[in-house]
């Protein structure tokens, strides 16, 4: 039984994806037909595309994480919200 489990994000998942279809193609392209190699055009800027959202939104959740580590102090029923 799997105790620790970690929520899987989209964005990986499509990376993940879009990877092994490149390596599908580009296997096929060198052992069968050169002209699959065109498939390509369309795949790796969506492969580029999808690594630059994921490291976008990572430097993003860095910067946030330090930037604003006690944006919200509670003090009893109050809170005081620090901008």
């Amino acid at each position: 039984m799997i105790k620790k489990q970690r929520a899987v994000s989209m964005g990986g998942m499509t990376t993940t994806l879009l990877v092994c279809i490149n390596v599908i193609i580009l296997k096929a392209a060198f052992l069968h037909d050169d002209r699959l190699y065109w498939i390509l055009v369309m795949t790796l800027p969506l492969l580029l595309l999808s690594i630059l959202q994921k490291r976008y939104r990572y430097y993003q959740h860095q910067q946030d994480k330090h930037t604003r580590p006690f944006s919200r102090i509670s003090l009893g029923e109050e809170k005081i919200n620090k901008s």
